[in-house]
């Protein structure tokens, strides 16, 4: 069963169309019409960029054709070193690895290249990193709990050492009381002494 695949090939005179290719291995060579030099990444589209390799023997003859196609930045550097050095031949492909790359997209990068500048996975990181950061402050608050708690058990606990050091006192105040009493048990017999000795004269 054959895969079917779009690109983009922007032409030496300046236009682009949009082909339908069978992928295969080298599918690319066949595209260009002879092997093909890849020069990097458009970023924001996520897409390859490739032509003909100059220096590659047996090339087809569009390799004779330099190719004047306007592209928006940013674009791979090796596109521009290989327009300055009048290498720049054949069509240029333009190739999503990974499926299909259509021509309006292309369309709309080339006007507006500005409103593709911000990557959507580089979106998706930055809202992963808040909800992370979320629940870390979340993870930190719920951990700041048990020692609220556990400074409330420490002054508990002075609290009824307190008391205990009161309940002390006040035991001891009554151990006092109770080793004065023998004195007036002392004083009473005295005073009950005379009395028994009348009554035994008597």
């Amino acid at each position: 069963m054959s895969d079917k695949r779009i690109c983009v090939v922007l032409k030496p005179d300046g236009s682009h169309e949009q082909i339908e290719y069978e992928y295969t291995d080298d599918w690319q060579d066949k595209v260009l019409g002879g092997k093909m030099l890849e020069l990097g990444e458009i970023s924001p589209l996520n897409v390859m960029v490739g032509v003909m390799d100059p220096d590659a023997p047996g090339n087809g003859p569009n390799s004779e054709k330099l190719n004047t196609y306007e592209m928006p930045d940013p674009q791979p550097k090796r596109v521009g070193d290989l327009r300055k050095e009048g290498k720049l031949f054949g069509d240029i492909l333009v190739y999503n690895g990974d499926g299909d790359f259509q021509l309006d997209r292309w369309i709309m990068y080339k006007e507006n290249p500005e409103d593709f500048d911000v990557d959507e996975d580089d979106d998706e990181d930055e809202s992963d990193e808040e909800e992370s950061d979320d629940d870390g402050g979340q993870e930190s608050h719920t951990a700041a709990g048990p020692q609220v708690n556990s400074e409330e058990s420490e002054e508990e606990s002075e609290a009824d050492a307190d008391e205990d050091e009161d309940g002390d006192e006040d035991d001891g105040d009554d151990d006092d009381d109770a080793e004065e009493d023998p004195d007036d048990d002392d004083d009473a017999t005295e005073e009950q002494g005379p009395a028994s000795k009348k009554a035994k004269m008597s």
